[in-house]
């Protein structure tokens, strides 16, 4: 599938749309790294809210659009361009487009890229890259996908560690999902953590915080503890409890982990005319979040969501904020 990438990409103007949380980058750079050296100009954005990508959000002189880890719109195919869709969310309408690498089945983006299109590579940074796309979405430390752990054992051991931590064992790589998220979190984008990965060519200038983006990175999640210690209003819901907060920053997700108890809990953050919700779903309770999410996507005009069975996300306008409380 490498191959048929680059002779895709060959002499060609590229636009990487990517979603931005940790595993969207980390799959947006491993697809840049792979293809630069062949692409004429290659364009990189990122996108949540809402998580889809749309005719607007796409450059005119594209003659290729990737879409990483995020839903492209049906509507892209009016553009009459080439759409290559890369991702393990549940999506009907996967193979609608000119080339779509989709498995819901995948425990992330970046290693369903890695398995795909890079095994076998003896690039140290691109199974790095794989392996904290992974972490990022919960992946088990004890069910670590073996084709990208053949190379990391090899390639990146100092990053397999141990460690001790006041809630248990982790390893050391990932330790560097959150540096990640916290452009997500603080600015409502991705595209400060893949500028940064795109501009470097191996772990250290990111782990080490040699480069001055990942240093801008460490100062963010610094800014962001604060913003996780405010209070929220649980309601109780037939299926799920909920809270609705107003804050500047993207911090739904991260509150939902935090007050989540025996029940799902979801928190709608209201950021201008539009809503984010995150759902959080605790280890043991036997609920798919994604599919919950994804069942109200035909039940309102600009409502979009769905994710994972633990964690999933959706946007609504904020006009019909009311009939989807409502209705959960």
């Amino acid at each position: 599938m490498l191959k048929k990438l680059l002779s895709l990409v060959e002499g060609k103007t590229v636009h990487i749309c990517a979603h931005w949380d940790a595993d969207g980058v980390c799959a947006a750079a491993m697809l840049y790294h792979a293809a630069k050296g062949h692409a004429d100009y290659i364009f990189t954005s990122t996108k949540g809210k809402p998580f889809l990508i749309e005719p607007e959000d796409i450059i005119d002189d594209a003659d290729i659009v990737i879409c990483v880890g995020i839903k492209p719109s049906a509507d892209l195919l009016a553009l009459n361009k080439y759409i290559l869709y890369i991702d393990n969310h549940p999506n009907d309408e996967a193979n609608i487009f000119n080339w779509a690498i989709h498995d819901d089945t995948a425990h992330s983006t970046s290693v369903l890229l890695y398995e795909r299109m890079l095994k076998g590579t003896n690039n140290a940074y691109l199974v790095f890259l794989a392996l904290v796309g992974y972490f990022s979405e919960r992946g088990d430390r004890y069910a670590m996908p073996q084709i990208v752990m053949k190379e990391a054992k090899t390639l990146i051991p100092d990053y397999l560690k141990i460690h001790e931590g006041k809630e248990g064992m982790y390893l050391d790589i990932e330790r560097y999902v959150s540096p990640l998220n916290a452009g997500k979190r603080m600015l409502w984008s991705g595209d400060i953590p893949l500028e940064m990965l795109k501009n470097i060519d191996e772990p250290e200038s990111f782990t080490d915080r040699k480069h001055p983006l990942a240093k801008q990175l460490d100062n963010y999640r610094r800014l962001l503890l604060e913003a996780y210690r405010i209070k929220v209003e649980i309601k109780e819901g037939n299926v799920i409890d909920y809270a609705i907060i107003d804050d500047s920053k993207n911090i739904q997700g991260v509150l939902a982990a935090q007050y989540m108890k025996t029940k799902p809990l979801m928190v709608l953050n209201v950021s201008d005319d539009l809503v984010y919700g995150s759902l959080r779903v605790p280890e043991k309770e036997d609920f798919d979040a994604g599919k919950f999410l994804n069942s109200f996507n035909h039940k309102f005009k600009t409502y979009n969501g769905g994710g994972h069975d633990k964690a999933a996300a959706m946007t609504i306008r904020k006009d019909e904020l009311k009939e989807f409380i409502d209705e959960l």
